[in-house]
């Protein structure tokens, strides 16, 4: 419950960023142009073109996408929804409302498939995360998201998903970002803090871990990729 709680504000917080920075370069109904979006012949082209170790976009079809979009609109649950389907036009809402019922899975790789613009760019920058370990983090998020909502096990449970940690020493936020095994518990939870202390640094998140894990002593915490001196990172131990 800890965890999804604070996926929910991230969730929030990256729907706002992505739909005011993108509507503000591009007008309030912008996802409806495909042409902001890697197509797939673009895609295949960037497989042919692929450097050993390279990362290529998951496939999205933005056609489906808008398709699904539709059929939802027909009879939206959302009030706000339908009464700016009773209102306005075009019948497809502006990206600030499109935002509140797409899913976070969605959203990771809508977010992937943008072409490069400087809005996308500064999406990921307010979050002080390159393009690639923003959208890894996004792909993460979601798989952890729909974990915790289905009640699945965390604990010694394989992240599927791992996050990318970033591997340039001005980036690291970490001390013993070294021996941090990205395919951990750990790793997700202080990519989380990480990005709760720009989204919302009220959050309660590293109180209520670190009373967690006093709690519980019993459990082996080494096994769920907790470092020997995690607690002494500044993440975890600054007011």
């Amino acid at each position: 419950m800890l965890i999804f709680e604070a996926l929910e504000n991230i969730e929030i917080a990256v729907k706002t960023q992505l739909s005011n920075k993108m509507a503000a370069g591009y007008g309030a109904h912008w996802y409806l142009d495909s042409n902001y979006f890697i197509s797939e012949q673009e895609r295949r082209q960037m497989i042919r073109n692929a450097r050993i170790g390279e990362e290529i976009p998951n496939t999205f079809n933005h056609a489906m996408y808008i398709k699904n979009l539709e059929e939802y609109m027909k009879a939206p649950d959302e009030v706000f929804l339908k009464s700016y389907k009773d209102l306005y036009t075009p019948e497809l809402p502006p990206s600030w409302m499109m935002v509140e019922i797409i899913t976070f899975g969605t959203l990771s790789i809508l977010f992937e498939n943008l072409k490069p613009c400087e809005e996308k760019t500064a999406v990921h920058d307010h979050f002080g995360l390159t393009k690639k370990h923003f959208v890894s983090w996004l792909h993460c998020f979601s798989f952890i998201r729909n974990k915790c909502a289905h009640h699945a096990r965390l604990i010694y449970s394989k992240i599927t998903f791992a996050p990318s940690l970033p591997q340039k020493r001005s980036r690291q936020f970490l001390a013993e970002a070294d021996v941090v095994n990205n395919a951990s518990l750990y790793a997700v939870m202080c990519c989380i803090q990480h990005m709760l202390n720009t989204c919302n640094n009220k959050s309660s998140f590293k109180t209520q871990l670190l009373a967690i894990t006093d709690e519980y002593p019993g459990i082996n915490y080494n096994l769920l990729g907790f470092t020997t001196h995690w607690k002494r990172e500044s993440l975890w131990s600054a007011q």
